[in-house]
């Protein structure tokens, strides 16, 4: 379990262990307030008794914040739209601590102020977090000039400086400089968690340390928990029961004791767990709205259910976050990473043509000179 810890908190005090963003207590007066207008939504908010609503459904599904995409609990207070809209409600809730946190944000992760965004400028609101690296599609710390953006959760994190975690002893705090996950073994983060002691090595991506304590899993009826370490077996054999794919028993994982279910993170709960897949968003490059799908590349060798089909501006095939046209098929990368793929290609054709085409000033009547990318120059034939 990870904890947020205050830096300022005594000695007496207790963390608290609310999994969404902390932020100033709620008050008897707040609660007396059965609505409330937020500047993110068009209709009044309401207060929802998470206790009430227990008690009359039976049902252990959570919705979701849509402002830090992460559940809300069963039995947790919340506010939400009750307005009706014309074909459908309008499905809008926030923890009640998200529905406090301040319109603008000073933090020194960032030089400049940051104003909360309810919606990014990007297709269906999808940005990427500075701190831990994930694509989300909630609200943001953001600061316009230098396109920079923070999750909600993220910013929390970075505030509070410290947690405490029942995978290790030793209380945790931010650092700048991640070696290896002890969770997940990935090295290629900037930011992480590490542990106080010198002596110890203990260290968490920022992913690791959002992951919930408690998922659901559609086929199983009981649910299913973060669990720190396998317990070794006879076959030292360890696999996903959902991916059927081979599971590193020092890292973590989900779990159901009762069912001997496990598996990975990532496959109980995708590869974009702050993203609502599906949806209808406008694209400016697109005449038709689009969905957001994960795709990507099967391990079966001409698996037909693989459905990848090349992005039009860069003829890749797309995986991953994927914009998908419903109507004529067509598929868009969400982040044109390729960009940087193609500039070592195109400068490295531009070497070539030097080897092989001379230097000398060009001839009008034979050839000319074009503007290769990013300045490179290299002569090209004039039937070209």
């Amino acid at each position: 379990m990870n904890i947020l810890v205050d830096d300022d908190d005594d000695d007496d005090d207790e963390p608290s262990t609310s999994r969404c963003p902390p932020a100033n207590e709620t008050t008897a007066d707040d609660h007396e307030a059965l609505q409330v207008e937020h500047f993110s939504h068009q209709h009044k908010l309401t207060l929802i008794d998470g206790q009430e609503v227990a008690r009359q459904d039976d049902q252990d599904e959570g919705i979701t914040c849509n402002g830090c995409m992460l559940p809300i609990m069963r039995g947790e207070s919340y506010r939400s739209c009750t307005e009706q809209a014309i074909e459908k409600p309008c499905n809008f809730s926030l923890h009640i601590n998200c529905a406090k946190l301040p319109r603008m944000r000073l933090l020194p992760l960032h030089e400049h102020e940051l104003t909360l965004l309810p919606k990014a400028s990007f297709v269906g609101g999808v940005f990427k977090c500075h701190m831990c690296e994930s694509l989300s599609q909630g609200f943001s710390y953001s600061c316009g000039d230098c396109d920079f953006y923070l999750d909600l959760y993220c910013s929390s994190l970075y505030e509070r400086k410290t947690i405490l975690c029942d995978a290790h002893v030793h209380t945790l705090q931010f650092s700048r400089q991640l070696v290896s996950c002890s969770s997940c073994g990935t090295c290629d983060k900037n930011f992480c968690f590490r542990c106080i002691s010198k002596k110890c090595d203990f260290r968490l991506c920022i992913p690791c340390v959002k992951l919930p304590l408690i998922v659901r899993y559609k086929y199983d009826n009981h649910p299913l928990r973060l669990t720190y370490a396998s317990v070794k077996n006879d076959l030292h054999e360890y696999y996903c029961d959902i991916c059927e794919g081979i599971r590193d028993r020092k890292h973590w994982f989900y779990s159901c004791p009762d069912c001997d279910f496990e598996c990975h993170p990532d496959c109980i709960r995708g590869r974009y767990p702050q993203v609502k897949l599906g949806g209808s968003y406008k694209h400016d490059d697109h005449q038709h709205h689009v969905a957001l799908v994960d795709k990507r590349k099967s391990a079966i060798p001409n698996d037909k259910r693989e459905r990848l089909r090349p992005c039009p501006d860069c003829l890749n095939m797309c995986v991953g976050l994927v914009c998908e046209c419903l109507e004529c098929g067509i598929n868009i990368h969400l982040e044109h990473e390729w960009a940087a793929d193609n500039r070592g290609f195109l400068e490295l054709l531009a070497d070539l043509l030097k080897m092989f085409i001379p230097s000398n000033e060009p001839d009008n009547n034979s050839s000319r000179w074009r503007q290769g990318i990013h300045g490179t120059e290299f002569r090209v034939p004039k039937h070209v």
